[in-house]
């Protein structure tokens, strides 16, 4: 197979995957997650109020938008989409395959899903961030930015109550440090992924993804523990000085 038909072939795929993970990630969440027992969901160490999770019809909606414009036959060997596109059905489908296993009751399996989903979208964004912004379409920033924001804080937090739940971390005191240090390490995620200014639409949009998730689990944990909260507030101030123009700052 010659190398331009090899490369026709993967743009093919690529395609394929994205539609398909598009479609999974949206369908199979909203199809199984209602019929999950809720007393085995894990305990509420770090978890955001639940207006938070409306996030998610975003994260679908630049998803669809991204899948519905790189599977165009005229857009399919875009250098962007041949450096960034892998990436993205990659972490879609890591959201997808995350309902299914957290029904069967495999929760680190789930976890393991949830920690690709982030680490898949992360590589797409960092991608994006070396590439010229006026060639990036924005559905394919806004997908790359939020789902890696909200699936860095979606990961956090589950992993908080994985280990409390399942893990060593006993109930009490210990849980809520590992809340706080949870919140903390959000926001220390952002001040180290993000540059001193956040300029482009795919950072900014990364950096909204994560204030939103912290302020979600300060309005979440206000009133269960006061720690955490407070963390996840002060977490909030290094992203949001990213956001800010260079001259707002004192």
């Amino acid at each position: 197979m010659s190398a331009a038909r090899a490369a026709h072939t993967g743009d093919v795929f690529r395609a394929l995957a994205s539609v398909v993970g598009a479609v999974a990630q949206a369908v199979l969440p909203a199809a199984i997650l209602p019929r999950v027992r809720r007393d085995l969901q894990p305990p509420n160490v770090a978890q955001p109020a639940p207006w938070a999770f409306v996030i998610w019809l975003p994260v679908y909606a630049a998803a669809a938008a991204h899948a519905a414009r790189q599977a165009r036959p005229a857009l399919r060997a875009d250098p962007v989409l041949r450096d960034a596109g892998w990436p993205l059905p990659a972490a879609y489908l890591c959201i997808g395959g995350w309902a299914p296993l957290l029904q069967r009751q495999q929760y680190w399996a789930a976890q393991g899903a949830l920690t690709g989903a982030a680490v898949f979208a992360g590589t797409a964004r960092r991608r994006l961030d070396r590439t010229a912004e006026d060639s990036i379409p924005a559905s394919m920033a806004l997908s790359s930015g939020l789902l890696a924001g909200w699936g860095a804080a979606a990961c956090g937090v589950n992993l908080a109550s994985m280990v409390v739940g399942l893990g060593p971390v006993p109930t009490g005191r210990p849980a809520t440090l590992t809340g706080a240090a949870t919140a903390l390490a959000l926001g220390g995620l952002g001040a180290a992924t993000l540059p001193v200014r956040a300029t482009t639409l795919t950072e900014r949009t990364y950096a909204v993804a994560l204030l939103w998730a912290l302020a979600g689990v300060a309005d979440g944990q206000r009133r269960t523990s006061a720690s955490t909260a407070a963390a996840a507030v002060i977490a909030a101030v290094p992203v949001v000085r990213r956001l800010l123009p260079r001259a707002a700052r004192p």
